[in-house]
């Protein structure tokens, strides 16, 4: 008997944001083998199963340490409203700029389901975690002629989340501006004709009998 079952390994699957597909890649076997193992066609061989929960642990790990992380802030800064965190899509991106972590994981999505998870135990403690999609050209940009580092990662991460907000902030204030332009543009309403309380009398009335 398999040290997962079929159920199990559906649940952590789908724990782990992916598709079958996307898992048969990550472990390196053929969508149709897998799809025999969570549907109990086939057992689930031990070194798979392994393998799998071997990736849930990692995924815990760090997000763990996003966390640890983010209680070093709290401790020397105090509690942030939010706190940026960058986030690879795409494996192109994510192998080239994150080697390390594209070697544990093996998959993009994996570590967004890293963030995932820690992102709801800070929303517990009122804390945001702001995913921050990593753009290699804005960073070089930003990098200019600094050695790339996390700190400097980091910086470019905030960077990103002030500028969305600056530009948010003068969204609504143009669209504010808008509304207010629109209200004194609205013309007044015509004033109704004044009653004198004179009954108007018609052309036939006039002519004497």
């Amino acid at each position: 008997m398999s040290i997962l079952t079929p159920d199990q390994m559906d649940d952590i699957i789908f724990g782990m944001g992916m598709t079958h597909r996307e898992a048969a890649g990550v472990l390196r076997v053929p969508a149709r083998d897998l799809f025999s193992w969570v549907q109990g066609k086939s057992e689930i061989p031990d070194e798979k199963a392994t393998e799998l929960l071997k990736l849930e642990e990692m995924i815990e790990d760090y997000a763990e340490d996003i966390l640890a992380t983010v209680d070093d802030i709290v401790e020397e800064k105090g509690k942030p409203e939010s706190v940026p965190v960058i986030r690879y899509l795409g494996n192109k991106v994510f192998k080239e700029w994150n080697p390390g972590f594209y070697k544990i994981f093996r998959y993009h999505k994996l570590y967004s389901t890293v963030i995932t998870r820690a992102r709801i135990e800070l929303n517990r403690e009122d804390i945001t975690l702001v995913p921050v999609t990593f753009d290699p050209e804005r960073y070089q940009d930003f990098l200019g002629e600094k050695e790339d580092s996390e700190a400097n990662r980091l910086a470019w991460a905030e960077a990103m989340v002030a500028e969305t907000k600056t530009a948010a902030t003068k969204a609504i204030e143009a669209k504010s501006g808008e509304a207010e332009a629109a209200k004194k543009e609205v013309p007044a309403e015509e004033a109704p004709e004044e009653d004198t309380g004179a009954e108007e009398i018609g052309p036939e009335e006039t002519n004497e009998e």
